[in-house]
């Protein structure tokens, strides 16, 4: 599939001096650079599509920036209301990661601390376990110091129930209950101070401590035993009812439980990777701010990219797959339909 746009002018206000076409599989980017003033936000190109002898006529929008460079804030979080947590990010030039030059702001909160502005993962501290939830955005500027920026979400609670296929976990500032259909609890080998984060699904619960340790309990002894192992522990991902990964404070990966070998398998090779889940034979992560699909080791066969994407969730049991896009609505879509 070719990819043409004839017209240099597509309106009476721009003209491209530089025009890409890229192509990746079934999806193509059009990158075009316009030396001219930027009078609005949008611009509308009309692109024809060339497979063989077919041409089909498209009308698109292109989003206009005065910079190259997009800044990434990693993907929504829900925490423990007072309890730390970190901030991930990175700065893209063309989706070419660079060092990182972004700096950390909080906007609407004297309670949060960020200890490091300018590291790409920085952690922030809580001095009131009652504050609201904060507002955090990470600011770049490219070498014409243009300036780019975006924000992230940070949902914080007092009380927060999870429910996973075998255990139901509710918890508060020191305190978690996780209890099976029978509602037998679970005993956790850890005591936990500040707990950060919970999660459960299939055979195990998880808690992730404000220390950067998690504890692990349910009928997954694999699990149970490996994840005490790890420190430095930044979140936990529930990838599928028998397997769990770790991310830490660097941003690499560790997987333990049935499948962790598979999954460290994909994992190895990519760049920074935010968030990981599957179905059993599709796993999906965002790898560099963008959402991938693939089966195996194999290239993706799904991408969200030119999208930046800041949530997104598996749903194992019906196949399907649901993100959400900065400033956009929830997008849902079947594996079979974009296999």
């Amino acid at each position: 599939m070719l990819i043409q746009l004839p017209l240099n002018r597509v309106s009476s206000l721009n003209t491209f001096n530089v025009l890409e076409a890229n192509q990746q599989g079934r999806y193509v980017t059009v990158t075009a650079r316009i030396d001219s003033p930027l009078r609005a936000s949008s611009v509308p190109i009309v692109a024809l599509l060339k497979t063989g002898t077919n041409v089909s006529r498209h009308n698109l929008n292109a989003e206009l920036s005065t910079s190259k460079l997009k800044a990434y804030a990693g993907l929504e979080e829900q925490y423990l209301q007072g309890s730390s947590f970190y901030l991930t990010g990175l700065v893209l030039d063309k989706d070419v990661v660079l060092p990182f030059n972004g700096t950390w702001k909080v906007t609407n909160s004297t309670k949060h601390v960020i200890q490091n502005p300018t590291s790409a993962v920085t952690k922030v501290t809580v001095s009131d376990s009652y504050s609201l939830a904060p507002s955090f955005k990470l600011v770049a500027k490219d070498a014409n110091q243009n300036e780019v920026e975006t924000s992230v979400s940070i949902n914080t609670s007092s009380y927060y129930t999870v429910k996973g296929e075998v255990y139901q976990c509710t918890w508060s500032a020191r305190n978690v209950q996780c209890k099976d259909d029978r509602y037998q609890a679970l005993t956790f080998a850890k005591v936990f101070t500040a707990p950060r984060q919970v999660i459960t699904k299939g055979n195990y619960a998880c808690v992730l401590d404000s220390d950067d340790v998690a504890s692990c309990a349910g009928q997954n002894t694999k699990i149970n035993s490996a994840i005490l192992t790890l420190s430095n522990v930044l979140k936990l991902d529930a990838v599928d009812n028998t397997t769990v990964c770790a991310q830490f404070v660097d941003l690499s990966w560790a997987c333990v439980g049935d499948n962790a070998a598979r999954y460290q398998t994909q994992l190895k090779g990519l760049n920074t990777v935010f968030g990981i889940q599957a179905d059993g034979t599709t796993t999906c992560y965002v790898e560099n701010g963008y959402l991938k699909c693939s089966k195996g080791i194999a290239q993706p066969y799904f991408t969200s990219s030119p999208a930046l994407v800041t949530w997104f969730e598996v749903n194992a049991s019906e196949h399907k797959l649901c993100y959400k896009e900065p400033r956009s609505s929830y997008r849902t879509m079947s594996f079979i339909d974009i296999t």
